[in-house]
């Protein structure tokens, strides 16, 4: 983990009654392990079925409002961006060897999104 770019979940919980980004899940055939984030974006390692390295994510931290979907409530919760969402609202990808490359935006991200006051 980037100690000196994480947010404490439990200060992040502590804040609101929000759900925090998973540290793992499943998504397009995917696995993705949280390696580290800000309060605004997040650095994911991705993984093929294999356990293969197949590249790095710098994910915005999207927002999903509480609903009631089908007769069950969800809460306010963090995700990452829908596909269509990824890469129009600045969120990368990176190549399995460019892992500093992803560290490096991460940095520079954030500091954009904090400079353009841009929430969650």
């Amino acid at each position: 983990m980037m100690s000196h770019l994480n947010t404490s979940l439990d200060a992040l919980h502590k804040e609101c009654d929000k759900e925090t980004l998973n540290e793992t899940f499943r998504k397009n055939g995917l696995v993705y392990k949280l390696l580290g984030r800000t309060a605004k974006a997040a650095l994911f390692e991705l993984k093929l079925p294999t356990g293969e390295v197949s590249g790095y994510e710098v994910c915005r931290i999207h927002l999903r409002r509480a609903c009631m979907l089908n007769g069950r409530e969800y809460p306010e919760a963090e995700v990452t961006p829908s596909n269509s969402e990824f890469g129009d609202d600045g969120s990368r990808s990176f190549f399995p060897y460019d892992l500093e490359r992803a560290k490096d935006f991460l940095r520079e991200f954030t500091l954009q999104l904090q400079k353009f006051n841009v929430e969650v």
